[in-house]
């Protein structure tokens, strides 16, 4: 596989140069987002607050507070007098990020939103029911869908030992900042971490409102595809994925087994999910009688999606890691061993060496070495009523991480363009469908226009030249290198319109070559599958962590670029993979795989499952009384001191009363009447969601306005 070539000399983003973040380290989320904030440019004033009390481990809180401590400056409040050294550092900021858990929060939003961003991280919102405003991430994972995803089929609902949805809500919070300081600079934002939680779920709210509310569980496996799967190998365990019949013929052969290539039992998907079973012992069979290394060569060798299954001090030596930036030397400051790189750093091919030299000062000392405020700059503002209002977004892509990624830009105002080919994206087929709409297509793509152009022509990818000529930002998705061989690589584009924002996700970032990669491949090469269930047997995140997370990641960037854009006159482009984002994630796993959260039991009782503290305690309190549902252990626990909360399969997820309060499912009309469940952004920029756009155009539908021809026949 060869590497497309290297961009143009790249360097940090600093684009929050003079702006001013007061963060009052009040949960992980909080600390997490002045983090990223910091390392785009922004002077951070991390203030002491509540701790990062989201459940995580001693030993993991001690790597949060060192970790996000980097690259700020820490700030000693006036003991004799802290209400005002606080008042005086808010009255200075233009970014002030909290946790939201008092009425004093309260006050200060209402009071100081009219004069500079203010963003609160909750649990369930600034709205929510008091007790609910500081949960654990368990109890997040447990009532979000991420354990109605994870496990294995059947068996009982597993959850992650990474913070995973507070660090979704920490990208989340960054991007509406940095939306926000596109519009006046200034105002209220409402960051939940079920919102974000809720967010991950594209790929099922359209199978729930039609009527599947549960089973969603299906290990490593996929539920239309097979092979598909965790396999053992003679010295650790591989994932490998095939999607066609001409896929499971190439692994046929490969194993020594060309004479089912023609048995009616493993003849299509169907056929080969109803024989999962005798499939995967086919599978299994050869795999244990080779390394690792070696199944990952034979079956890249014949185009297939695979990967090792890494635990995490695999992942802190990994070549590609540590060449893109992500795997930093250790310092005093952030303890012992290797530490997590950025994301941020490793997507502009510029990672930043934080500062750890940041001893407690002074508020006067703080204030002082800040000088007065001053607005930002005019070039920085969007003219419209959103964010992103006047910027055009060109997508090539399909699937999950791309397109969702352009379907937030939508979100904030963008244009969006996607580039189809003739008879359009295959998921805008999938079942089911409201009105002659596919729900999976519009979750990702709605708000968007469509082209249809034939890449391989000449023709037509002049008349894509002439289109990004207009083009803010060019995002795509597909395999690393391809559009360089067509003469659409970034350093052509970026030499032809050096104002363009280029945006490429992958896997695992262009210098990977074209190596195929599913969300299930990344996750178990970024150290994930391991952090999940209790490490007896490798499991991954149900709900396409690695795409999501990508999807997420990717406008943060873009808002950076635009705004890095603004200042300096000049584009760059983005290599974003999301295995970097994964291991970002991860992160207070390092270096040794330590679980970062306390662990919680789950517990099956006579209607599910619920999740418990204490597990030990807990287990003895039910088993003494019996068989009892979920509301009666839940009560009962609470009664005993322990706390619990209900593990909430999929179609109860989506009944839950957050949804109904926070707007978290919007329903667009298409035709016949038939309205078409739609997730709402995570990014509130504002009290509420944005509304979401208009229904996807048909393919090829905006041809005639965009490149002055006639619509291409789809037929």
């Amino acid at each position: 596989m060869t590497a497309p070539a290297a961009t143009s000399k790249a360097v940090p983003i600093k684009c929050l140069d003079g702006i001013v973040v007061i963060e009052r380290a009040d949960r992980l989320a909080v600390s997490v987002c002045g983090s990223l904030l910091a390392e785009l440019g922004a002077t951070v004033l991390q203030v002491p607050g509540s701790g990062h009390d989201i459940g995580l481990t001693a030993q993991a809180s001690i790597k949060a507070s060192r970790l996000t401590a980097l690259g700020k400056t820490r700030v000693k409040l006036d003991e004799s007098n802290q209400a005002d050294s606080w008042k005086r550092l808010v009255e200075r900021s233009d970014v002030v990020v909290i946790g939201y858990d008092s009425p004093a929060d309260a006050e200060l939003l209402a009071k100081e939103s009219s004069r500079r961003i203010v963003c609160a991280l909750s649990a369930f919102g600034t709205d929510a029911p008091t007790p609910t405003t500081k949960s654990d991430e368990m109890i997040l994972q447990a009532a979000g869908g991420l354990m109605a995803a994870t496990g294995a089929a059947g068996g009982a609902p597993e959850s992650s030992s990474a913070p995973a949805i507070e660090m979704m809500a920490a990208i989340n919070a960054a991007t509406a900042i940095l939306a926000a300081l596109r519009m006046d600079g200034r105002g209220s934002l409402d960051i939940a971490g079920f919102d974000s939680a809720i967010a991950l779920l594209s790929t099922y709210i359209s199978t729930v409102v039609n009527g599947r509310v549960d089973g969603y569980r299906v290990g490593c496996g996929h539920h239309l595809c097979s092979p598909w799967n965790v396999y053992q190998a003679a010295d650790g365990w591989v994932q490998i994925c095939s999607t066609t019949d001409e896929q499971w013929h190439a692994l046929l052969r490969l194993v020594g087994r060309a004479d089912l290539i023609n048995e009616p039992s493993f003849t299509g998907s169907a056929a080969r999910l109803d024989n999962i079973s005798a499939v995967d012992d086919i599978i299994g069979t050869w795999t244990t009688q080779k390394s690792v290394d070696e199944l990952v060569q034979i079956v890249l060798g014949i185009g297939l999606p695979v990967g090792k299954v890494r635990t995490v001090s695999e992942l802190t030596r990994d070549a590609g890691l540590t060449a893109r930036g992500m795997v930093a030397a250790s310092s005093t400051a952030a303890g012992s061993g290797p530490r997590p790189g950025s994301f941020i750093g490793a997507s502009f091919g510029a990672p930043v060496a934080a500062d750890g030299k940041n001893a407690p000062v002074a508020v006067e000392t703080a204030l002082a070495s800040l000088g007065s405020r001053e607005r930002y700059p005019a070039q920085c503002a969007s003219t419209g009523k959103k964010p992103l209002e006047g910027i055009r977004v060109i997508e090539l892509g399909a699937y999950t991480a791309g397109p969702l990624a352009g379907r937030y830009l939508a979100d904030l105002g963008a244009e969006v363009i996607k580039v189809e080919a003739a008879g359009g994206e295959i998921s805008r087929k999938w079942v089911p469908q409201f009105g002659g709409h596919s729900g999976y297509f519009v979750n990702c793509n709605i708000g968007k226009k469509s082209i249809v152009l034939d890449l391989k022509s000449g023709d037509d990818r002049t008349r894509l030249l002439e289109l990004l000529t207009s083009a803010d930002v060019l995002m795509e998705n597909l395999r690393p290198g391809a559009l360089d061989k067509i003469g659409l690589g970034p350093e052509e584009l970026l030499r032809l319109k050096p104002r363009l924002v280029y945006c490429s996700l992958s896997g695992f970032g262009r210098a990977a070559g074209s190596r195929p990669a599913l969300d299930t491949v990344v996750q178990a090469e970024a150290g994930m599958m391991w952090l999940v269930g209790d490490g007896g047997r490798p499991q991954r995140v149900g709900i396409s962590l690695a795409d999501q997370a990508a999807a997420h990641a990717a406008p943060l960037l873009i808002l950076a670029a635009l705004r890095g854009r603004d200042l300096s006159g000049e584009g760059r482009h983005i290599d974003l993979s999301m295995q970097d984002v994964l291991a970002w994630m991860i992160g207070l796993a390092w270096p040794d795989g330590e679980a970062a959260l306390s662990p919680w039991a789950t517990l099956a009782v006579s209607d599910g499952w619920i999740v418990a503290r204490d597990g030990t305690r807990a287990r003895a309190l039910l088993e003494k009384t019996g068989a009892v549902t979920r509301q009666d252990a839940v009560a009962l626990l609470a009664a005993a001191g322990t706390e619990s909360a209900y593990v909430l399969e999929m179609g109860e997820v989506m009944a839950h009363e957050s949804v109904r309060r926070r707007n978290l499912i919007q329903w667009v009309p298409a035709a016949d009447g038939a309205k078409i469940p739609v997730l709402s952004a995570p990014q509130r920029v504002g009290g509420t969601p944005f509304a979401t756009g208009p229904l996807p155009s048909a393919a090829g539908a905006d041809n005639d306005k965009f490149l002055g021809r006639a619509k291409v026949n789809q037929t």
